[in-house]
């Protein structure tokens, strides 16, 4: 089995596009078959859905009914990657042209279904192809060809041939949306005459399946986006046409006629009647638990949308999509071979609750009963989703349960190179493994202390081993100890001449003035351990603002804590008072983790209280 191979032989694309009248294009695309890795359907904004035409049946195939490149498949129905062709198509039409200087014109279109490489998981891509040929050029100047979505100006060379492809659409792999960008759309159909009324679907080989036409059919089409073009004789023309003007004497439709044209496409199509779900996006799920309440709330996005129409009638008008939710994970249908067809409701014990809605936003609100296992995931329900003959087909999304991480504090240190964060999950029963993302760094008590850094990161992430994540762009950049000194602004003015001064005088004698005399005492130590805050006040005999430091201490056994010194941290005092009063900023000091059991307060004049006990909570 041949690779697909990206050729796109290009000639003068701004000039094509020049000048062209901007037209919708395809609209949505459907969700991902599991069995081959392509979307199920595309759909274009007047509602035609056709999905990807893989052969069902060998009837199916051998008359044409979904059309394969560059030759017939290896058995129906296709079984990927191992029996799967290489192109396939949702939609393609195509014309052809036999100028009368020789040799033939064509005009292919189509959304195809192809791979990067080989045939393998990964490799798939979708794109839109707008392709013109003419071989061989009877004169040297330039052509200009005319179709349904536009016309491309192409210059080429006697006796050569000129051959032009737009494909749009072929990005990264798993990402199908860049077809619905490209000039192909809404989808041609068959008519009477050119730009005529739509003519019905037909059937085909496959009991319940319809196609846009017969595929031994050559006729007019309708459904160009383009009004009428003005042709080189002067005379204007319908756009649902492939028409090819040449410059004086090539002569295409004969002696003196220097252009030739056609009404009749073929059409190639399988319309999808399955279920076509509303514009309802997944956002998030989300738990929260603390003592004997477990509360679940789920987002999503709704747009207004349309279903699907059948050839020949009128598309349904838009709806505002209804949304709920199962506090359980959805079902599944499974083919043969364990691929995922769709999602179907949850166990018939699951709790739905309706979803509230504001403009396009849904929520929902849902509590499980104290003692209950929190789910994996949650089913979000779209009311809303119908089939070809609007029919109610409710379509069943899955969305992850995960739990919500507050990011409370993050504190830069420039002059000791830290980066102290802290965070909590939404889960205070089981609390999860907290982890500062870019660090690697987990939290302990819900706060993280990262030496060696340097430079404060512009936001910071923290990740639940359950799933949640939280998120901060409020870095503060301090030292409670140490004043910042902000740097000058840089002046872009001329320096100014340099002026020698006089000698300075001579300084003044040094007088050593002695720290006053001050006696401090410890009115209250506390340590919470419930809420990792330590609360110490005091006194002191020198009404003068100036620095204390909350230190551990004490001896266990005879021997000092093993935390003995660790600076906890720094306060100011005002008048006679002083007072910490803070969540813990460098780890969790627990002492019962410590084994210390006293902490002291140091003065910056000097003097030191004694060891002075505190209470746990």
């Amino acid at each position: 089995m041949k690779a697909f191979n990206l050729k796109i032989i290009v000639f003068s694309i701004a000039a094509a596009l020049a000048g062209q009248a901007a037209h919708a294009v395809l609209e949505r695309t459907g969700p991902i078959d599991a069995a081959n890795g392509f979307p199920r359907w595309y759909m274009d904004t007047t509602g035609l859905n056709f999905e990807l035409c893989l052969p069902l049946t060998p009837a199916e195939l051998s008359g044409g009914h979904c059309l394969l490149l560059p030759g017939d498949a290896p058995a129906t129905p296709e079984v990927f990657p191992g029996q799967f062709f290489d192109e396939h198509f949702w939609w393609q039409a195509g014309a052809a042209l036999t100028p009368a200087t020789g040799g033939k014109a064509l005009l292919v279109l189509g959304l195809e279904a192809a791979f990067s490489a080989d045939v393998a998981p990964g490799n798939q891509i979708a794109f839109s192809r707008i392709r013109v040929r003419l071989a061989p050029v009877p004169v040297t100047g330039t052509y200009r060809f005319i179709h349904p979505y536009g016309e491309e100006s192409v210059v080429g060379t006697r006796g050569e041939r000129i051959f032009f492809t737009d494909d749009v659409g072929i990005g990264a792999p798993g990402d199908f949306t860049g077809a619905t960008k490209g000039r192909l759309g809404p989808f041609l159909l068959p008519s009477q005459s050119a730009g005529a009324a739509e003519i019905a679907p037909v059937a085909g080989p496959v009991p319940g399946k319809l196609y846009i036409a017969d595929p031994a059919r050559i006729g007019p089409v309708t459904g160009s986006p383009l009004p009428d073009f003005l042709g080189s004789d002067g005379i204007m023309h319908n756009h649902n046409i492939f028409r090819i003007e040449g410059p004086r004497g090539s002569n295409l439709g004969g002696i003196g006629v220097d252009f030739i044209e056609t009404t009749g496409f073929s059409l190639m199509g399988r319309i999808y009647t399955g279920q076509v779900p509303s514009l309802v996006a997944p956002d998030r799920a989300t738990y929260t638990r603390s003592g004997g309440d477990q509360k679940v709330d789920v987002f999503a996005t709704a747009y207004r949308s349309a279903a699907s129409r059948l050839p020949g009638s009128v598309r349904p008008a838009g709806v505002a999509p209804v949304t709920s939710f199962f506090n359980a994970p959805c079902g599944t249908t499974l083919d043969a071979a364990g691929n995922l067809i769709a999602y179907t409701p949850p166990a018939s014990n699951a709790l739905e609750t309706q979803m509230v809605a504001q403009k396009n936003s849904r929520w929902g609100q849902s509590r499980i009963a104290s003692g209950l296992a929190i789910p994996d995931s949650v089913c979000l329900k779209d009311n809303s989703g119908v089939n070809i003959n609007g029919q109610s087909t409710p379509a069943y999304h899955p969305l992850p349960l995960n739990d919500t991480v507050k990011v409370t504090d993050v504190l830069f240190d420039p002059v000791n190179a830290t980066l102290t964060v802290k965070a909590m999950s939404s889960d205070q029963v089981a609390p999860p493994t907290l982890t500062v993302a870019d660090y690697n760094i987990p939290l302990s008590f819900g706060v993280a202390n990262i030496s060696g850094v340097t430079s404060p990161p512009a936001k910071i992430r923290v990740l639940s081993s359950i799933g949640g994540m939280g998120e901060s762009n409020d870095v503060a950049t301090g030292n409670a100890g140490t004043p910042l000194i902000s740097q000058a602004p840089v002046s872009t003015a001329p320096p100014a001449p340099v002026v020698t001064p006089p000698p300075p005088p001579p300084p003044p004698p040094v007088v050593v003035i002695p720290n006053p005399s001050e006696t401090v005492t410890v009115t209250g130590a506390d340590y919470v351990v419930s809420k990792n805050r330590w609360k110490v006040v005091g006194t002191t005999s020198v009404a003068t603002a100036h620095n204390f430091t909350l230190k551990l201490a004490g001896v266990v056994g005879g021997a000092p804590c093993n935390a003995s010194g660790r600076v906890i941290g720094t306060t100011t005092s005002v008048g006679n008072a002083y007072s910490f009063d803070f969540l813990n900023a460098t780890g969790p000091q627990d002492p019962r983790t410590t084994n210390c059991t006293a902490v002291k307060v140091e003065s910056a004049l000097g003097n030191v209280t004694p060891n002075t006990t505190f209470r746990l909570k």
